[in-house]
């Protein structure tokens, strides 16, 4: 992804796939923009390929592109995505349980 003050540009690897949006006029991001600026989509590919141009990342890029492969649709399932820094390492069998550990009303942790 490529963010600038104006335009938000999302590459997917993954068949390839590509989003564009202007934040200024669309900050919901509701209308894909790729097929309609062009110019601003090279630009922002090709800030993304040079940013992956070094060790660490190299292997997202074929030559000055950024890497595509085949698409491939995945298994719809439930993305757990943690914040340990906060203790949280998994979801609640109940979502009332989500807050244990926390003061209601302040939302802080109780120590």
């Amino acid at each position: 992804m490529v963010v600038t003050d104006e335009w938000k540009y999302i590459f997917m690897a993954n068949g390839g796939r590509e989003q564009l949006f202007n934040l200024r006029q669309d900050p919901n991001e509701v209308s894909n923009r790729i097929g309609s600026a062009p110019g601003i989509r090279d630009d922002l590919h090709a800030l993304g390929a040079k940013a992956c141009g070094v060790p660490g990342a190299i292997d997202a890029l074929d030559g000055d592109k950024l890497r595509v492969f085949p698409f491939r649709e995945r298994a719809r399932m439930r993305i757990y995505q943690f914040d340990r820094s906060h203790g949280v390492l998994g979801f609640p069998n109940k979502p009332e349980d989500a807050l244990q550990g926390f003061d209601r009303a302040t939302l802080k942790r109780v120590k």
